[in-house]
C-alpha cells in the first residue's frame, strides 16, 4: 500500500519542476554565447540527476513501503528537499543569466559611446 498524498505531492513536484525547467531553458537560449553551452551542460546534468533519483526514490517506496518508511521516513520529506535544491539551482542559473545579459548589454553601449566620440 502506497500513501496518496506521496504520489500527488511528487506529481505536483515533477510538474512544477519540469514548468520551471522549461522557462530556464528558454532564458538559456535567449543568450547564444558560449556561456549557452556551458550553463545548458550544468542543466542536463542537475535534471538528469534529479529526475533519476526521484524515480529510484520512488521506486524504493514501492517496493515495500512499510520498510521504506522503517528505513527512511516519509517519502513527502525527501521530495521536499529534492525540489527546493532543484527550484534553487534553477533559480541560481536564472540569476546567471540576466547577470550576463546586463553585462553584455552595457559593454555594448560602452563600445557604441566609444565608436561615437
Amino acid at each position: 500500500m502506497i500513501d496518496i498524498n506521496a504520489i500527488y505531492i511528487t506529481v505536483g513536484i515533477i510538474i512544477f519542476m519540469c514548468v520551471l525547467c522549461i522557462i530556464t531553458i528558454k532564458k538559456i537560449m535567449s543568450i547564444r554565447s558560449g556561456f549557452t553551452t556551458f550553463l545548458m551542460f550544468i542543466e542536463e546534468i542537475i535534471g538528469a540527476v534529479t529526475l533519476g533519483y526521484l524515480l529510484s526514490l520512488s521506486y524504493k517506496a514501492m517496493e515495500n513501503y512499510e520498510e521504506f518508511l522503517e528505513r527512511y521516513g516519509k517519502i513527502s520529506d525527501y521530495f521536499t528537499y529534492i525540489a527546493i535544491y532543484f527550484c534553487s539551482s534553477q533559480i541560481i542559473i536564472l540569476i546567471l543569466i540576466y547577470i550576463y545579459k546586463f553585462i553584455k548589454r552595457h559593454s555594448r553601449m560602452i563600445k557604441k559611446r566609444r565608436i561615437i566620440k
